[in-house]
């Protein structure tokens, strides 16, 4: 039954519910986790989900039952390419490596949060364009990140109202950008990276 009532929602909210519900999971679960345990777990998750890919585009059989099975939330484009969960896994790991833990939490939410909602606002209300974004989903990702910023400042995280402000252009500057890197990419490593600059300016 749940599987039917998701079914009817638009694609864009189908999958971008998903990738909001797995960022912020990753992103939860690193306020929690020692930073080895962590990174252990995004390891072979990510390491799983490549391997997994490969061995799909590998075996037309197995990725037919793959596209098959997740219709409801996959890309066309992801029939014979990475899909978006192993981009946010990939993304996830590079920036808790690289980055504090605090910065990198507020870079993956960035990236949970922001990305969705651009995209599911260009979907349904878009109109004019800014590079190959609408500007509504620019403005969107914009005003997603400094919420989800200013939510995890006050919680406590440590990183500063400048930063959350700086974090969050930067971060819907790379998501409107067309680089040739998946943005799911881009968004956590430039944010996370402005944010760790600010951190020394200020």
């Amino acid at each position: 039954m749940e599987l039917k009532l998701i079914s009817k929602l638009p694609f864009a909210l189908r999958r971008g519910f998903v990738h909001i519900l797995v960022g912020l999971a990753i992103g939860v679960a690193a306020l929690f986790l020692p930073r080895v345990l962590l990174l252990s777990l995004l390891g072979v998750a990510a390491f799983l989900f490549l391997l997994f890919e490969f061995i799909r585009f590998m075996s037309p059989i197995v990725n037919q039952w793959f596209n098959s099975f997740f219709k409801l939330v996959l890309r066309g484009s992801e029939t014979s390419h990475l899909t978006g969960a192993s981009y946010l896994l990939l993304a996830s790991l590079i920036s808790f490596l690289i980055f504090t833990r605090d910065v990198a939490v507020v870079s993956v939410c960035f990236l949970a949060v922001g990305d969705a909602l651009a995209t599911v606002i260009g979907e349904y209300n878009g109109g004019k364009r800014l590079w190959n974004k609408t500007l509504e989903s620019d403005l969107s990702c914009l005003l997603a990140c400094l919420v989800v910023g200013f939510i995890l400042y006050y919680a406590g995280l440590n990183v500063s109202v400048p930063t959350v402000v700086v974090g969050s252009i930067v971060a819907a500057i790379a998501e409107a950008l067309p680089l040739p890197v998946d943005d799911n990419l881009t968004i956590p490593f430039f944010a996370g990276l402005a944010m760790t600059l600010m951190q020394f300016v200020i």
